[in-house]
């Protein structure tokens, strides 16, 4: 059997499209770098996200690869998971019926806000729900085109909301409360390469086997999986470098910024301006909410406020890692959240069609 080599013109195209790539991973890698040095909370997230961000509004077009993001999030899920000690999962354990409680808030005020982005946009109201109710970009603009709406805006308003909360929430958390601790999970620890090739094989595996189960969000949820299971029953793991994390937030950094495409902004026009506002509203009323439950339950406000966020499992894990908060037990809110939405996304879809027929939903 004979090896079909590529040609020279491929060889060419990939070696130009390596050198793009490497050159605009340096950038926001130098950016995260600068705030980092300057201390700002999340760098190596927020400085890639605002770098990659500035060059593709500023019409650079990026096109950043979608399985990048797959790669950065098998990293972070399996040091998330480090997390979930025995004495971690019973405090999440007892602390069950306050995770329920702030998922029906967070899953309620998202269908307030999706009322909201229909009335003022124009929007039909499945389009709109889809848009407003807190869950990952692909996985609703998934939903989005099995149920025949434009994925465009739906995926474009999960990813604005993410962005706002990685990038404001740690931000007043820092100005009401300080500099946090560093987290001991995320400590610089030995190299051990086979340890560490074995631990990023199972969990890529994880992750594959996440996808063939339809996990929503399979990258995340199945690495999250082996390492939390395999920690709560205290069996030792080797831990990714510093670097890696570092180079794993670089990557959802860069792939969340380049989402913002100027022409899709352009295009948009009043849209783009009311969902920014419903956004900063729906984020505004939750941390309220959470920091009032505070007063009556006995949980720190910074968790309750995390765990309430309507962000990304995976940005509010790493949000709470960097904080130094139980990131076990705001990954708990997060996933309680998922598991509470996504199973009664399809009869909601349904309710509202069916109150709603005139206007084309």
């Amino acid at each position: 059997m004979r090896l079909t080599l590529p040609t020279p013109g491929l060889r060419l195209a990939l070696l130009a499209e390596g050198a793009r790539l490497l050159g605009i991973y340096c950038v926001t890698a130098l950016t995260g770098y600068v705030f980092w040095r300057v201390g700002a909370p999340l760098p190596w997230m927020i400085g890639p996200l605002v770098a990659a961000a500035a060059m593709s509004m500023s019409g650079i077009t990026l096109r950043i690869p979608v399985k990048t993001r797959p790669f950065g999030q098998i990293v972070i899920a399996t040091s998330v998971g480090f997390f979930f000690t025995p004495h971690a999962v019973e405090a999440a354990l007892d602390s069950l019926p306050i995770l329920l409680g702030s998922a029906v808030m967070t899953a309620i005020l998202g269908y307030a806000t999706s009322v909201l982005l229909a009335r003022f946009t124009g929007l039909d109201r499945i389009s709109a729900f889809l848009a407003s109710v807190p869950n990952g970009p692909v996985e609703m603009a998934n939903l989005a085109h099995h149920y025949g709406r434009d994925p465009g805006p739906i995926a474009f308003a999960q990813t604005l909301r993410i962005t706002a909360i990685v990038v404001f929430v740690p931000i007043v958390i820092y100005m009401i409360h300080g500099q946090f601790e560093r987290p001991t999970s995320f400590e610089p620890a030995p190299f051990r390469p086979l340890a560490l090739v074995l631990v990023a094989c199972v969990g890529y595996f994880a992750a594959r086997v996440g996808k063939l189960v339809r996990l929503s969000n399979p990258y995340f949820l199945g690495p999250l999986a082996f390492s939390a299971a395999l920690t709560a029953f205290d069996v030792p793991l080797a831990h990714y470098p510093v670097p890696m994390l570092w180079g794993a937030q670089v990557l959802l950094g860069t792939w969340l910024g380049a989402t913002f495409r100027r022409e899709l902004l352009e295009r948009a026009g009043q849209l783009v301006l009311v969902l920014f506002l419903t956004t900063i509203l729906f984020i505004a009323v939750c941390t309220i909410g959470a920091a009032s439950l505070a007063l009556v339950v006995d949980m720190p406000w910074e968790s309750l406020v995390l765990g309430s966020a309507p962000g990304g499992v995976t940005e509010m894990a790493l949000t709470a890692s960097v904080l130094g908060q139980d990131v076990a037990l705001i990954t708990a809110f997060h996933l309680i959240r998922i598991f509470l939405i996504m199973p009664n996304i399809p009869w909601v879809i349904a309710r509202i069609h069916k109150a709603h027929p005139e206007k084309g939903t």
